[in-house]
């Protein structure tokens, strides 16, 4: 399951999807589906998602740690270990450009725009009638909007980006925008992962370790690691 909550989209274009369908292959994934809850029973936990409640013996919650508390509870001893542990968002705008790319990637953090690279090499994304583009926001830029919705966000940043790109508007041939409010770990958790006394709860995620989609997976593969060790 994936909470959707921090993230919302306006027009579309092809996600980096292609590593998460090749590990899910075979498993039983449910999308669109939002988990509410996770409660303890007795030797095992129960999954509140949608209008079901799943059982499952072992659990692994890798949500942003700001988002923990909602799902065990205020109180959980686990939810007094990450208090602080901070995260800031991230607008971010992709949109394709029928114009010639003036460069490859540029960052400037302390502007608007702090980060932008084209993006058409991508699988998926190679047009014969648009560059795309990816254009990351300031932290300061991404907090002063962060409550706009998706369509206002694009409508902020193609300016910018068409400016810092040398084109004009109407070279857009579509534009798309994402709302990270828990983009980047400012102070990290300083560990690995959490696990609870029972050994069957864990909480994962970047903000374990730090600002790189690396703190991600070396998170999730020290999890994995502790569960085969303890299984074996």
């Amino acid at each position: 399951w994936s909470d959707e909550s921090s993230r919302e989209r306006v027009v579309g274009m092809p996600g980096m999807r292609s590593l998460a369908e090749a590990l899910a292959a075979g498993l039983d994934v449910r999308q669109g589906v939002q988990v509410t809850a996770i409660r303890p029973q007795t030797g095992s936990w129960q999954v509140v998602a949608g209008n079901a409640a799943y059982p499952a013996t072992r659990v692994v919650v890798s949500v942003p740690a700001p988002q923990v508390a909602g799902l065990l509870d205020v109180d959980h001893p686990l939810v007094a270990m990450i208090g602080g542990v901070r995260m800031a968002p991230c607008l971010t705008l992709m949109p394709g450009i029928n114009a010639p790319a003036p460069f490859v990637t540029r960052e400037t953090p302390d502007e608007p725009l702090a980060w932008i690279a084209q993006d058409s090499n991508k699988p998926g994304r190679i047009s014969a009638d648009a560059v795309a583009w990816v254009a990351q926001a300031s932290p300061a830029f991404s907090m002063a909007h962060l409550e706009n919705n998706v369509a206002a966000i694009a409508d902020r940043m193609l300016p910018l980006l068409c400016d810092r790109l040398g084109v004009s508007l109407d070279r857009v041939t579509y534009a798309a925008a994402h709302r990270w409010r828990y983009a980047h770990v400012t102070d990290p958790l300083g560990q690995p992962f959490l696990r609870d006394a029972s050994g069957s709860l864990y909480l994962g995620g970047d903000w374990c370790i730090g600002p790189r989609v690396e703190a991600a997976w070396t998170s999730g593969t020290a999890i994995a690691d502790d569960l085969v060790e303890r299984l074996s």
